[in-house]
């Protein structure tokens, strides 16, 4: 496998190509008071530099991408108020926009395209979305055209001597791709962040941090591509600049062959991409080598497989733990599915996963269903470091729990081992609870497995898993963003059992209860050694919440929290006007079970680094509640507490309260 990565070629204005100058004729200039119709002169950036990110600088092969306006191009001037579109009938680098001139008092911004500005409120609403990108034909630049962010600021109000110079927004991801035969059509291409980085800015605002959501992956669809004579095309992805990214990735190519062809890479440090750059990446699957591997797809065809077609289907193996079944291509694992759904559970076996399986199928059913408690899979797990990728898409609301599975069954006397696999997808479904990998657990322990990707619910919602009975977490990781209404965790949104060296990284959202970076609700065991470094945010809630940098809320006792961090910034923002449930806390938001008086927790040798910002009704500031170390606790409850510390500042309401604020409703708590 040869791959030549990677270097960054400047982009003389933005991206995309958008048209041919204007002359300098004299125009006419109306009166400019708001309302009035004005034509104002505007300019893309210049950017002449080169950045490269390879342990040595790759000799440039192609040229700069030269960008102009095109006739048609529009944006979005906001002074004070609802902001007004300017429209161009020209084409060039510069060029004349005509429109209403919006009140304002004394400081405007525009944004490019138009068409994706905020409409609904004021500049600071307007979001860089990157979402569902899509190039139709080799070699093509035209879809890049609705993702070329731009933005301007004026410290004036403009006029006819007013330039407008724009500044590009954008990094473009350029993959010159070599397929290793001829006939073969590329449908997607994924590239994944991996190794604990927050990974790639699907959403971000331009000036508020709240409207960022973050993935490990970013895709691109792929339509009408045909390679060239030599096995050849080339692909462009819009991508919002990020500093942080990790320093393993993943390049992925499914094709029309059932394949998908990948390529993993680890750099000496982290990857940079800058806006008003293009990086380069050659990826040659036709030469082969150690980082390349090849996945079996699980498409659409493979997904409409009936129990009749998978008759002849079987698995190599004798299911013991010496000769365990080995699932080596997608018609196994779509053997698997349709097994457990026709009430095999395959209790006491065991599975090993012998290759990468790429999902692309429009729906996934989940391994195993809670609702019918005989559809459950009961077997043993190794995923041998091999990856799910792709997306599980789920539109049923039959479903309560979704994931690559569904339900996973084990007892006190038999726990069942799942380890050693890693999802890079992004998840949705309109189920009652989402997650990567498994949906509803009992007596599980899961070691040594990662998700990756962009976790949409429409309820509850979990990084990794939904809920867990019994269960356990060891050197487990999920970096992304995670998004449900309420319920909703970094690795699960409901957990009972010991959770150890685990971690969290992206953005965690809610707009209703328990909600926490690790864990939405944590109901009895130890946590040790865990950190989240994932933004915490619950927007709008009119519910009651209760939110944790690690646990979102805990309602058991004996549980104990040791040497565990928080890095993430936590902000909520609620209109919720009922007492006492509304805790935000730095490790621990909600410590409270009615009117038990005897619980007692542990918490020694953490940290939250995260500040926390809380913003409730005026009228319920005596019941807003936020704490460095937990947000609420009952008077009555035993907190056995050592070692910990808090650098995060703590804000209630605009109050600033802040670095020994430890319990919000104890103001007088001593950590020591």
């Amino acid at each position: 496998m040869k791959m030549k990565q990677t270097y960054a070629i400047a982009l003389t204005t933005c991206m995309l190509v958008l048209g041919v100058s204007c002359t300098n004729d004299d125009f006419n200039v109306n009166d400019q008071s708001a309302g009035k119709t004005i034509t104002l002169k505007v300019a893309q950036a210049e950017i002449n530099t080169r950045v490269g990110h390879s342990d040595t600088e790759p000799e440039a092969t192609d040229g700069i991408i030269d960008v102009k306006w095109k006739s048609g191009d529009a944006f979005a001037l906001y002074g004070s108020s609802t902001p007004e579109t300017f429209t161009t009938t020209d084409d060039g680098k510069t060029a004349y926009f005509t429109g209403d001139l919006p009140s304002g008092g004394g400081s405007f911004n525009a944004f490019f395209p138009a068409g994706k500005a905020a409409t609904a409120g004021n500049w600071v609403h307007n979001v860089f979305d990157v979402s569902g990108q899509k190039q139709t034909g080799n070699n093509n630049l035209d879809h890049l055209a609705t993702y070329n962010y731009m933005t301007a600021s004026l410290d004036e109000e403009p006029n006819e001597n007013t330039l407008i110079q724009f500044t590009n927004e954008m990094a473009v991801l350029k993959f010159i791709v070599t397929l290793p035969g001829s006939g073969i059509t590329p449908t997607c291409l994924t590239l994944a962040a991996q190794g604990g980085s927050p990974g790639f800015y699907i959403k971000k605002g331009v000036t508020d941090t709240s409207l960022d959501e973050r993935s490990g992956q970013v895709t691109l669809e792929l339509d009408n591509i045909v390679p060239d004579a030599n096995n050849k095309f080339t692909a462009y992805m819009m991508a919002i600049p990020v500093d942080d990214l990790s320093k393993q990735f993943e390049f992925s190519v499914a094709c029309d062959d059932g394949k998908a062809y990948i390529y993993r890479v680890k750099y000496s440090s982290p990857l940079v991409y800058a806006k008003g750059k293009v990086y380069a990446s050659e990826l040659d699957f036709a030469t082969g080598g150690d980082n390349y591997k090849v996945a079996s797809v699980f498409d659409n065809d493979i997904a409409a497989k009936t129990t009749t077609d998978l008759a002849t289907v079987q698995f190599d193996g004798t299911g013991d733990a010496e000769s365990p079944y080995l699932i080596s291509s997608a018609l196994h694992l779509k053997k698997l599915v349709d097994d457990v759904d026709q009430l095999e559970t395959y209790e006491g076996k065991y599975f090993k996963l012998t290759t990468d399986i790429h999902i692309t199928a429009d729906e996934w059913t989940p391994i195993g269903d809670s609702n019918n408690d005989s559809k459950k899979f009961s077997g043993n797990f190794d995923g041998d470091n091999h990856v799910i990728s792709g997306k599980l898409n789920g539109s049923t609301t039959a479903l309560s729990y979704f994931g690559l599975f569904g339900y996973i069954y084990g007892t006190y006397e038999d726990r069942i081992k799942f380890e050693n696999l890693h999802i890079t997808a992004d998840a949705y479904s309109v189920a009652n609870t989402t997650c990567s990998l498994g949906g509803c657990n009992y007596y599980v322990d899961f070691s040594n497995c990662t998700a990756t990707g962009n976790i949409n619910g429409e309820t509850n919602a979990g990084g990794i898993n939904g809920i867990n009975r019994i269960a356990s977490f060891s050197n487990c990781h999920f970096s992304g963003n995670v998004q449900g209404k309420s319920n909703v965790g970094g690795l699960s949104y409901s957990f009972a059992g010991n959770v150890t060296d685990c971690t969290v990284s992206g953005t965690i959202r809610s707009t209703r209860y328990n909600c926490g970076g690790l864990v939405g609700q944590y109901t009895s065991g130890t946590m040790s050694n865990c950190n989240n470094y994932a933004d915490i945010f619950v927007d709008k809630t009119t519910s009651y919440f209760r939110v944790g940098g690690i646990i979102g809320s805990l309602n058991y006792d004996n549980i104990s929290i040791t040497e565990c961090a928080n890095y993430g910034t936590i902000t909520v923002n609620s209109s919720y006007t009922d007492a006492f449930d509304t805790p935000v806390g730095g490790l621990v938001g909600y410590f409270f079970n009615g009117a038990t008086n005897i619980y007692s927790l542990t918490i020694n040798n953490s940290t939250n680094h995260g500040n926390i910002i809380v913003n409730g009704p005026d009228m319920m500031d005596n019941y807003t509640f936020g704490g460095g170390l937990i947000g609420y606790m009952k008077d009555t409850y035993t907190l056995n507490s050592t070692g910990n510390s808090n650098t995060g500042n703590v804000t209630i309401n605009g109050s600033d309260k802040g670095t020994n604020w430890w319990i919000g409703n104890n103001r007088d708590y001593d950590p020591e």
